[in-house]
């Protein structure tokens, strides 16, 4: 793979991202959360990345700050 893409959340917010309809991952929530996600060669045709966003529950955002201290 030759192109990668950087995914930035910032605060209170979870990406996921899909490439080629296929889930590849979340970032966030974090203050700021950043991912890189490879794009497959796809033997030169179109690939496609997709990002959906939504609040990240409470769980999430504890589970977070408690991760940044340890």
């Amino acid at each position: 793979m030759t192109t990668t893409i950087k995914v930035n959340t910032n605060g209170n917010y979870v990406s996921t991202i899909k490439i080629n309809g296929v889930e590849s991952g979340t970032v966030g929530p974090g203050f700021p959360a950043e991912k890189y996600f490879g794009l497959p060669h796809n033997n030169g045709g179109p690939s496609v990345f997709e990002v959906f966003e939504r609040q990240a529950t409470p769980e999430e955002i504890e589970a977070a700050k408690a991760a940044a201290t340890s």
